[in-house]
């Protein structure tokens, strides 16, 4: 089992238009571990001071911050097989953005990522990050540090952000407010543009489908009750997630998460968990 080595960090409430999330691992201890990744909906902002992060997609070496720098962004995964290495002393920090915050900050839409990772250090986007804010961030001596220096280079960005359209941002706000149970054409219904526009607008700044993007919210969803405490039986879970049944539920995980919902519970890797389980935790309630 890997080690559970990241814990979330405060957020201000003026990054909550751009940031759903800060995940901190400090570990004076060397760690060695590999974990797989599956699709949360969301992107990352990844920052790397201590230790090495390497990322593999489809087997293919894709990042490594030893050669690539200690910044980098990550997309969605639509269909790929995504795995990541931790190893030495770690001190890490992912921002999870929210589903138009790396367009919102960086201009850099969603599509742009998918299945991929950017380098800051050697993109244009360096010239988009304050010199002292990064300084800071590379800089920091704890995690506790750098997330403070993340959360300020975050907030100089966010006082400038690039536009994203209304439609865009309304369909997000209806996919998250439903967990994902929604029909494609509710998500866009009276916004304006028309649904080919739509759906294309939403893919560029997501980096999803809207169908998808939901389908991976419900299954998320799903997976923060089951690794709840006292979780709710099967069947109920599939009825509040939105599912047609049951059935339906356990072809939806194994889809997106290779495992049929009860192992996902029960076997899921921490590292893992803590990303996909714990990215919706907060929508679910305990049973009354």
């Amino acid at each position: 089992m890997n080690q559970d080595i990241f814990t979330d960090y405060e957020l201000p409430a003026s990054l909550e238009p751009y940031v759903r999330r800060i995940l901190v691992a400090d570990s004076a201890e060397p760690v060695e571990m590999t974990a797989d990744v599956r699709a949360t909906g969301y992107c990352y902002l990844g920052i790397t001071l201590r230790g090495r992060w390497e990322g593999f997609v489809n087997g293919r070496h894709m990042f490594d911050t030893d050669l690539d720098g200690k910044l980098h962004l990550s997309g969605q995964i639509q269909d790929a097989t995504v795995t990541v290495q931790f190893s030495g002393p770690l001190m890490q920090c992912f921002v999870e953005l929210t589903p138009t915050g790396q367009m919102s900050l960086f201009g850099v839409p969603g599509q742009e990522t998918l299945e991929s990772v950017i380098p800051v250090v050697r993109s244009r986007l360096l010239e988009r990050l304050p010199q002292d804010a990064f300084d800071a961030c590379a800089k920091a001596e704890t995690g506790d540090v750098l997330a403070k220096a993340a959360i300020v280079l975050l907030e100089h960005l966010a006082a400038t952000p690039y536009p994203v359209a209304s439609h865009v941002v309304e369909a997000v706000t209806r996919a998250e407010a439903a967990n994902g149970s929604i029909r494609v054409d509710e998500l866009f219904a009276d916004l304006g543009p028309s649904m080919s526009t739509s759906r294309r607008d939403f893919q560029h700044v997501v980096g999803l489908p809207p169908k998808e993007f939901c389908r991976i919210l419900m299954v998320n969803t799903a997976l923060a009750w089951l690794l709840a405490d006292d979780p709710p039986s099967l069947a109920e879970i599939a009825a509040t997630c939105g599912f047609a049944d049951q059935s339906h539920m356990t072809r939806a995980f194994a889809a997106f998460l290779g495992l049929s919902p009860s192992v996902s519970a029960k076997e899921m890797e921490t590292t893992l968990a803590r990303f996909v389980g714990d990215s919706q935790r907060r929508k679910v309630s305990p049973k009354a």
